[in-house]
């Protein structure tokens, strides 16, 4: 993600996934095709700063780890901000779904999946020396 890079994306209108600052939609890089993530967010049009930076430069330094996705591009358009990044696999949501309805737990199997794919990925960043806030 190189300062100053110019990216083009299509983007699907359907939203792939949602949080409580916005929507990810799936969408392909022109010319490369490749699928990637692009996370969309509302923001006033009186905010100077980029209210997704901290989350930018989290990311940004938990890079190394494949349960961390790779950052593409970071961008703002009048009241929204956009960060493509990659799209890693299922939506949780959908997979709750689908366990929920073969009369599962979603909640717990869940959280059981995403610790074992959290745990190790902070384990790598404790052991590197990239966590300082520097």
């Amino acid at each position: 993600m190189a300062a100053g890079s110019s990216l083009v994306y299509e983007v699907s209108y359907r939203p792939i996934g949602y949080g409580g600052y916005g929507f990810v939609h799936e969408a392909i890089e022109i010319p490369s095709r490749k699928v990637v993530a692009i996370k969309k967010s509302r923001v006033p049009g009186h905010v100077n700063r980029l209210p997704r930076g901290f989350e930018l430069w989290v990311l940004r330094l938990l890079q190394g780890h494949p349960a961390i996705p790779a950052m593409y591009a970071y961008g703002r358009l009048p009241h929204f901000d956009y960060m493509a990044m990659e799209l890693l696999g299922k939506d949780l949501n959908v997979e709750c779904n689908k366990m929920a309805e073969e009369g599962g737990t979603p909640l717990v199997k869940t959280s059981v999946h995403v610790t074992e794919q959290m745990l190790p990925a902070l384990k790598y960043k404790l052991s590197t020396d990239s966590c300082s806030a520097s």
